[in-house]
């Protein structure tokens, strides 16, 4: 195995590890910052259609199915999900088709009866990974298990070729990761993360006249003042 192909190896499982963390970082710091959006409009108990449209009083407050709507909230929360075109259902190219069944062999729990507990266990999540790396198109997978199993691997200018796109994917996902608002309020400073709120509280119109008066749930107090919505979201000095 060339240098060349080592150092891309390494950099695609360096990167698939950093897309899995940043990927649990910002779904952590969505249920975050919508858990504390969601805290000041129960305070203000105003209705908001976005946030409000699939809420009802007895649902639960899970901020991690009710996100607001970007057509109408400039300021929400970027998708991070992959929304790209759907790869066009082609055949596999012969060397994948090889390596998918050299690696299926070894993997498949059928082969595996007399395997250790520890080598059973770590087989299957390999042959459950390349069964869904294959009918994704996504041989990156598919090269880095036949590595793990010392399968041989087709011509290493190919694979390199590969492991260059698969690197490139993650690299724009960590940056879309990155760029959302989830992100920037999870590693924000106490004074940045007021001033979120407050563009965000602005954007939805939570603090204009007449806001209060629109109330979310019925049964809830009738909501605190506008000017302390206004207070609340006053970016402090640091």
């Amino acid at each position: 195995m060339s240098s060349s192909l080592k150092k891309h190896i390494y950099k695609t499982r360096f990167l698939n590890e950093s897309l899995n963390e940043a990927e649990e970082i910002c779904s952590a710091a969505k249920q975050e910052f919508f858990n504390e959006i969601r805290k000041l409009q129960a305070d203000l108990n105003v209705y908001d259609e976005a946030l409000d449209a699939n809420f009802s009083d007895n649902k639960s407050n899970d901020c991690t199915k009710d996100d607001p709507d970007d057509k109408n909230n400039k300021a929400s929360v970027e998708e991070t999900e992959d929304t790209s075109d759907p790869k066009p259902k082609s055949s596999h190219p012969s060397w994948a088709k090889k390596l998918y069944r050299a690696i299926t062999i070894k993997t498949h729990p059928d082969k595996l009866l007399d395997a250790s507990e520890e080598d059973k266990s770590k087989k299957i999540k390999m042959y459950t990974r390349v069964i869904t790396a294959y009918s994704n198109y996504n041989y990156a997978d598919l090269v880095l298990v036949a590595i793990d199993l010392d399968i041989p691997l087709p011509d290493q200018c190919e694979v390199i070729a590969i492991l260059k796109i698969k690197c490139k994917e993650n690299e724009e996902k960590i940056k879309t990761l990155e760029d959302t608002l989830e992100w920037v309020w999870h590693h924000a400073t106490p004074k940045v993360k007021k001033e979120i709120i407050r563009k965000f509280v602005s954007a939805r119109g939570w603090t204009k006249p007449g806001a209060a008066m629109r109330k979310s749930r019925s049964t809830n107090h009738p909501g605190k003042s506008v000017a302390w919505a206004r207070k609340k979201t006053e970016q402090d000095e640091v």
